[in-house]
């Protein structure tokens, strides 16, 4: 990576990979991987006569702690309510808390990945094709197809970026900024943003210094039916436009956070600064990586004909578009084919 290492990086819970990434990369920031802690939770008390409750306990710490204050309250609460004081294993754990608590880990960015599901790993890429029985000749070829169908995924993915619109879900000028900038599933997740509007109370604070201040609600979702109201502190500087935000969802996953956005919009901001647009998620920039050619390039029949056939969907969505329009404009219609008469007579 151009002599320069990465800025972050997931491992297990394993002291000695600690000890030997802290001495070989002291600039990285190191975390555990999230699903493999909550992994041994059955082994290690499992056989505990309040095991159940127990494991929703360490659940809703972890998962519903939305600041290192509240997590560490959680933390002490649990350890108190079912006498684990002693415990070697959970002493470990918030001894090294800031390596992979979710309220701890959220100022770095690590690509939105939580590591809470293991659908978010590596593993869940290959679970279609390997299994622990698969032989190494199968493993090889399996790995090959795995490539070869993932990068003809990006493939269609960039081409209906470019060339088909998600339609936005509000009037504010700034989703059409991020509409036009950004890719598909990017602009979903700005989407779901906004949606998340509805749920949310803002108060200004005051100004001080050309600093708002505000404190934003928001009921967040826990489990499948409760609602939990979690407050978090907004602050902006008008000149030049700069945004400061308690739930850290822009270091984390590189967009702005409803709270942001919502308070911009309540503050009469039609754009957001270029700033909060990040290369990486742009739809117009080409990639370095795709002028390097691979064996797993789209260049198979197979691999043609899928294409054409995304290509051929997003022509015809166009001439049906094209259709309706000049249907809707008799006048138009009438010229156009008078001109087309003349073309070819």
């Amino acid at each position: 990576m151009n002599n320069q290492p990465p800025n972050a990086i997931i491992t297990d819970h394993d002291k000695a990979m600690k000890i030997a990434i802290s001495r070989v990369f002291p600039t990285f920031r190191h975390r555990f991987c999230l699903w493999h802690i909550m992994k041994k939770l059955p082994e290690k008390f499992g056989s505990h006569c309040q095991y159940g409750e127990i494991k929703s306990t360490i659940h809703r710490c972890v998962y519903d702690s939305f600041s290192q204050h509240e997590f560490d309250e959680h933390w002490c609460r649990m350890l108190d309510t079912y006498d684990l004081h002693k415990n070697a294993w959970l002493v470990s754990l918030y001894s090294d808390r800031h390596y992979w608590g979710p309220a701890y880990v959220r100022d770095t960015f690590w690509a939105g990945m939580s590591t809470t599901q293991r659908s978010e790993g590596m593993n869940a890429f290959f679970d279609d094709y390997v299994h622990s029985r698969t032989t190494l000749k199968q493993f090889v070829d399996q790995y090959d197809s795995a490539l070869r169908r993932k990068v003809e995924n990006e493939v269609i993915a960039n081409f209906n970026s470019f060339n088909t619109d998600i339609s936005c879900i509000s009037r504010y000028p700034l989703e059409k900024q991020f509409q036009s900038a950004y890719t598909f599933a990017k602009f979903k997740e700005i989407q779901e943003e906004l949606q998340g509007f509805l749920y949310l109370t803002t108060k200004e604070m005051g100004c001080e210094d050309g600093r708002y201040m505000f404190v934003v609600v928001d009921e967040v979702q826990i489990g499948n039916d409760l609602l939990k109201r979690v407050t978090f502190n907004v602050e902006v500087d008008q000149d030049p436009i700069d945004v400061k935000y308690s739930c850290k969802l822009f270091e984390f996953r590189d967009i702005l956070c409803r709270h942001a956005l919502h308070v911009l919009t309540q503050m009469g901001q039609h754009t957001v600064p270029s700033k909060y647009i990040l290369d990486r998620w742009r739809k117009d920039i080409k990639r370095k990586h795709t002028f390097v050619k691979s064996r797993y390039d789209t260049t198979s029949i197979d691999d043609a004909r899928r294409i054409n056939k995304v290509k051929f969907g997003h022509m015809r969505r166009t001439f049906f578009q094209l259709l309706r329009l000049l249907i809707t404009h008799r006048t138009t219609l009438q010229r156009l084919s008078i001109r087309t008469s003349v073309l070819f007579d």
